[in-house]
C-alpha cells in the first residue's frame, strides 16, 4: 500500500489548541490574582517580635563570632518605624517608595 501524505497541521498548533492554551493561562492568571488578594504576603502579615528581641537575637549570633554587642539607636529606630509606616501606607516592599 503506498504512503499517503495528509498534509495535516500538528494538533498542538491548531486554533482549538491555541484557544485552550489561552484559556488555561487566563485561568491561571485569574487564580494567582485571587491568591495574591486573599494572601497578601509580606506586607499583609503582622508579627509580635519586638525591637529588643531582634537586638538580643542579633547579639547572640554576634557573640558566637566574637563581635561586640549592638545597642539600640533611638534616631535609627524612629527612621525605621517611619519607613515601615510608609511601606504599609503605600503598599510596597522596596528601598525606594513609589511616590518618589
Amino acid at each position: 500500500m503506498p504512503h499517503r501524505e495528509t498534509h495535516q497541521k500538528a494538533k498542538l498548533l491548531s486554533l482549538e489548541a491555541l484557544a485552550v492554551y489561552i484559556l488555561f493561562f487566563v485561568v491561571i492568571k485569574f487564580g494567582l490574582n485571587i491568591l495574591a488578594y486573599t494572601n497578601p504576603g509580606v506586607l499583609g502579615t503582622s508579627s509580635n517580635i519586638v525591637v529588643q528581641q531582634i537586638i538580643q537575637l542579633t547579639n547572640n549570633e554576634r557573640a558566637k563570632t566574637g563581635l561586640p554587642p549592638l545597642t539600640e539607636n533611638t534616631a535609627l529606630g524612629q527612621a525605621a518605624e517611619a519607613k515601615a509606616q510608609n511601606m504599609f501606607a503605600e503598599n510596597y516592599w522596596a528601598h525606594f517608595a513609589p511616590s518618589l
